[in-house]
C-alpha cells in the first residue's frame, strides 16, 4: 500500500454509493441482493486493481520529495528534543520548545498538504478508468444478481443495519472479475 510519512491511504474520497439497475430479474436466488465493495482496496498494490496500481506507479516518484521535505523537518524535531534534555537552563529550554512547536505545526502543515495533494493526483491518475469499472460494476452486479451496491469504505462512522444473510462483501470476488476481464495478460 503506497505510504506518506505520517499517512497510509487506501482511495476514492467522497460518499459513494452505487445503485445498480439490473435491466432483467433474475430468478430467486439464496444469495444476497445487496452488496458492500470496498472501493479503497482497488488501490491496494497487492491485491487490488492491477490497472490501478500500473497508473499509481508515477506517484511514487512524484510523492517522494514530500516524503523527504516531511523526513528532513522530523529530524530536526528529533534533535531539538534531544537538544532540550541536555539544556540546564531554562531560557535556553523554552527557546528550543517554541523551535520544537514551530517544527511540529511545519510538520503538520506539510503532511496535510501532502495528503491534498496525494488525492488529487491519485484521482487524476485513474479517472480515466473510471467508466470501464462503473461497467464493470454493472456488469458484475447484473450477473449475479445483485440490485445495490454500497461503498463499504465510505461506510466508516456510518452504521447500516442489515441482515448479514442480505448483504455480501463483493469486494474481492469484483477485482478478481475486473482484473480476469481487463488486466492485460501476462506472458
Amino acid at each position: 500500500m503506497r505510504t506518506l510519512v505520517g499517512f497510509s491511504f487506501g482511495l476514492l474520497v467522497g460518499v459513494f454509493a452505487l445503485y445498480v439497475p439490473v435491466c432483467s430479474q433474475t430468478a430467486k436466488r439464496a444469495a444476497p441482493l445487496k452488496a458492500v465493495i470496498d472501493i479503497d482496496a482497488f488501490y491496494d498494490e497487492t491485491t487490488g486493481i492491477k490497472m490501478f496500481s500500473n497508473a499509481l506507479r508515477p506517484l511514487d516518484n512524484e510523492i517522494k520529495p514530500f516524503n523527504d521535505d516531511i523526513k528532513d523537518h522530523a529530524k530536526k524535531y528529533n534533535e531539538l528534543a534531544n537538544r532540550a534534555h541536555r539544556v540546564p537552563q531554562e531560557v535556553d529550554i523554552k527557546k528550543i520548545a517554541d523551535e520544537m512547536l514551530n517544527e511540529q505545526l511545519l510538520i503538520r502543515g506539510m503532511q496535510a498538504n501532502a495528503k491534498d495533494f496525494y488525492y488529487k493526483r491519485r484521482d487524476e491518475l485513474v479517472k480515466p478508468f473510471e467508466p470501464q469499472v462503473n461497467a464493470a460494476l454493472k456488469e458484475f452486479a447484473s450477473s449475479r444478481g445483485y440490485k445495490l451496491i454500497l461503498d463499504k469504505s465510505k461506510l466508516d462512522g456510518s452504521t447500516v443495519y442489515a441482515d448479514s444473510r442480505e448483504l455480501a462483501d463483493v469486494t474481492s470476488d469484483f477485482i478478481k472479475f475486473f482484473n480476469d476481464k481487463y488486466s492485460p495478460k501476462q506472458n
